[in-house]
């Protein structure tokens, strides 16, 4: 979202840009947990099931929510049972935050640097990747997932067959 932004709007400063989006995002998933929370609490959930994940939660807790806010994966499966066995909650928005920032610092000055570096007008980057984007979708769209299947484990398969001749020509050399 926050490369998005800088490629849409080149001029802005990239770490307002990284800053309030990681504020938003952080405001979203501060709801998803109070909610599981709340949720929990309303439902009775049963104290003795939650409290064998408390533990295991408390300990891994911090580190989930920033790996989840880093990495492209869904954060919900990790957000809510954080809100379900009451995990600390200043412990979740900080290390939620602080993933949240990091990618967005990276995604806003990269394209911050691509815009510099490219010389390129924000419209023609962006139809550019629009373009893109679209062939994307009709490739993925219009081929069958199996035949895409085959075609890239066929691929690894020749790459992997491509590495063993090389290190058997290397080991020739020497």
């Amino acid at each position: 979202m926050s490369g998005a932004i800088m490629l849409m709007f080149p001029r802005l400063n990239p770490f307002y840009v990284a800053f309030f989006i990681a504020v938003g995002a952080t405001a979203s998933k501060s709801t998803h947990y109070y909610l599981s929370h709340r949720v929990a609490r309303m439902a009775k959930v049963d104290e003795e099931r939650v409290s064998k994940y408390r533990s295991l939660l408390n300990r891994w807790g911090s580190l989930g929510s920033f790996l989840a806010a880093v990495s492209p994966i869904p954060d919900d499966p990790v957000v809510i049972p954080l809100g379900i066995v009451k995990f600390s909650f200043p412990k979740f928005l900080t290390a939620y935050f602080s993933g949240k920032l990091l990618t967005c610092l990276i995604g806003s000055f990269s394209a911050s640097q691509i815009t510099r570096l490219t010389n390129i007008f924000d419209v023609k980057l962006a139809s550019i990747s629009i373009a893109l984007s679209i062939i994307a979708v009709s490739v993925i769209v219009k081929t069958d997932p199996n035949r895409l299947e085959r075609l890239l484990y066929r691929g690894v398969e020749q790459g992997l067959r491509g590495w063993s001749l090389l290190k058997k020509l290397k080991g020739r050399v020497r």
